[in-house]
């Protein structure tokens, strides 16, 4: 089961959070472009927002095998009764970040939900699912995110499984010019917990 229609009210409130401070303050400078941690931190509180009784954490520590190091970190973990999200967040603009958040969706399976199912103090959640979100500025990009027949990216979609859901969504209009918009992409897995998950 998708929670895709809870993930989307999520995504939808973060963006016009979003977009109502990117009226008041421009926050990239040049072409330096806005910061993953923007993203991050616009989800979280969107999903607290509308799942009061749940928590989220940044920058959880795993290990990539069992007994490793625990070098590694997701983005977020978000709970909220029956249901968690493991989030990562990106900027996208080339095939190699195409290529990176193919990586992030690779980590995303049910061996490290097992690994954090251990660290809770009382019953985790029965639903968890991988997500991912990422800015773009190009239209095209955009329609190779969403899998549209006519775009014009040729880019690889290795590393995209067919069982997760992409969508997209207008955050904010800057200018009229062909890169003038901002996008938020993103991405769902199916339940991580029934075991079915590909990648």
């Amino acid at each position: 089961m998708y929670e895709s229609d809870d993930l989307t009210r999520i995504v939808r409130k973060a963006a016009d959070r979003f977009a109502s401070s990117l009226k008041r303050f421009r926050a990239w400078h040049g072409n330096e472009g806005i910061t993953e941690a923007n993203q991050l931190f616009q989800f979280a509180a969107a999903f607290l927002e509308m799942h009061p009784d749940g928590f989220a954490f940044m920058e959880v520590p795993f290990a990539a095998k069992e007994g490793g190091r625990t070098s590694n970190r997701l983005d977020a973990y978000l709970v909220s009764g029956e249901i968690a999200y493991l989030l990562e967040c990106k900027r996208l603009w080339s095939p190699e970040g195409a290529a990176a958040i193919a990586s992030d969706i690779a980590r995303m399976r049910p061996p490290l939900l097992e690994t954090l199912k251990r660290r809770h103090v009382h019953s985790p959640p029965t639903r968890c699912h991988g997500v991912v979100l990422a800015d773009a500025w190009h239209p095209e990009i955009v329609r190779w995110w969403c899998r549209h027949p006519e775009s014009k990216k040729r880019w690889p979609r290795d590393g995209f499984p067919e069982d997760w859901q992409f969508d997209s969504i207008e955050v904010l209009k800057w200018s009229d010019k062909p890169q003038g918009t901002l996008y938020w992409l993103y991405g769902i897995g199916p339940n991580l917990n029934d075991g079915t998950a590909s990648g």
